[in-house]
Formats: structure tokens, sequence, C-alpha cells
């Protein structure tokens, strides 16, 4: 796995850039609040932007599932932002360790649509090497 650079982080985790070419989202167990978890998503597009790149990893392996006001917000906000991004784009998930946060993951990456290719790992090592393919 390539090593991150770290660019962001708060309580509901780190944003960090790749120079393989993609952001990555660490995510913690815990967030102070649904402001903490806006701003990792903000970060993670603000770096991409900045970068110049369009792959996002974002490892879920601890995360919590997301409140229903930030899931709504992520497709009906940030997705389409990322949209906007140059093709082609992708987003690699490292899968949940809990059930409920898997679930709620794969309801909102069933949304993405084909604009987005986007494909569920459980290491951030098969993530990374799918996401450079």
């Amino acid at each position: 796995m390539n090593a991150p650079a770290s660019s962001f982080q708060n309580s509901a985790g780190t944003v960090s850039f790749v120079a393989a070419g993609y952001v990555l989202l660490r995510w913690t167990p815990r967030a102070d609040s649904d402001a903490d978890v806006l701003a990792i998503y903000n970060q993670g597009l603000a770096a991409m932007q900045r970068h110049g790149v369009t792959r996002i990893l974002s490892n879920h392996s601890v995360r919590l599932p997301l409140s229903q006001a930030v899931q709504q917000w992520v497709l009906g906000s940030w997705i389409p932002q990322v949209e906007t991004l140059a093709a082609p784009r992708a987003f690699a998930v490292v899968v949940a360790a809990s059930p409920i946060s898997r679930l709620a993951s794969r309801s909102m990456t069933s949304q993405l649509g084909q604009t987005i290719r986007h494909r569920e790992f459980d290491t951030e090592a098969e993530a990374e090497r799918w996401l450079l393919a």
C-alpha cells in the first residue's frame, strides 16, 4: 500500500492524499457530530480537486452508520459534486465490520449510478489494487 500524506483530521476520521493518485478517507468508530462527518467528505472532495484526482478510497471498516440527514446530504449534494470531476471517477469502499454499518453503506453505494465506478473490498490493499488498475 502506498503511504498517504494526511491533510485533515477530526473525530470522524482522516483525509489523506496518496501520491499514487487517489484520496483516502479513513473513518473512526465515532464522530462527535454530523458536522465532523460532513467535514471529512468536504475535505475529501477538496483534496480530489486540489490534487486533480478522480479516485477515492473510503475505509468504513470501523465506521458507524451515518445519520439519515448525512446520508441524504451525501447522495443529494456531495455525490453530484464528485460527478462534476473529470472522468473516470472511481470509489473503492472497505466494508464495515458491523453488519448494520455494512448494510447502510451498501444502500448508499447502490444509489451511485453509472457515473462513478464503485466496488467494495475487505481490505485497503485489495481496494487500492482495484482503484489503481
